[in-house]
């Protein structure tokens, strides 16, 4: 029980400093000070009214312009938010959390248990990741599902006949098309 704590205590005291650094930065901008955040929640919005549509257009036009796999992870959050837009800023800092987890558990792969919570260090204390936790881009999502697919990928490496992994494998894969172009 003891060796066990011993090894979370960095990652949950990481965690939680990091969480205290975004929290200070979490006013910094508005939604809308980009207009991606802005047109990705009216995108979440049109998908909760059954339809994925330009919402800033008079005519219900489809959205050409972005793709809908970060609407679509932000839609259930729509309906949290209400018309509490500053409610969704928490989303890009949890999505760096969950990256930095991702990022350490890539590290524990590849490399000694004993540096991947430097690794998570590292990514969390960043100072451009600290810059942009208050904005809701897509960013943040797709490295989340690409540190997923890697994790997945290392999961199963010498072990490919195991369905569910290599289903889950295609779904993030799939699902980081539909979030952005590159």
């Amino acid at each position: 029980m003891i060796s066990w704590i011993s090894k979370v205590w960095p990652f949950v005291l990481i965690l939680a400093l990091s969480g205290v650094f975004y929290a200070t930065q979490n006013h910094r901008h508005d939604i809308g000070f980009f207009e991606d955040d802005a047109i990705y929640i009216l995108c979440a919005r049109s998908l909760m009214t059954g339809s994925y549509s330009d919402l800033t257009q008079i005519e219900k036009s489809p959205e050409v312009h972005f793709l809908p796999g970060f609407p679509i992870l932000l839609a259930p959050f729509s309906v949290f938010a209400g018309d509490h837009l500053n409610r969704f800023k928490w989303i890009p800092w949890l999505l760096a959390m969950i990256s930095g987890i991702l990022t350490s558990l890539l590290f524990c792969l590849w490399f000694p248990h004993r540096w991947a919570s430097s690794a998570l260090a590292i990514f969390v204390f960043n100072p451009l990741p600290l810059l942009v936790s208050d904005i809701l881009l897509s960013e943040w999502w797709l490295l989340c599902l690409i540190l997923v697919a890697m994790v997945l990928l290392a999961d199963l490496e010498g072990n490919y006949q195991n369905a569910f992994r290599k289903s889950a494998l295609t779904f993030t894969l799939c699902w980081a098309a539909l979030t952005r172009p590159e």
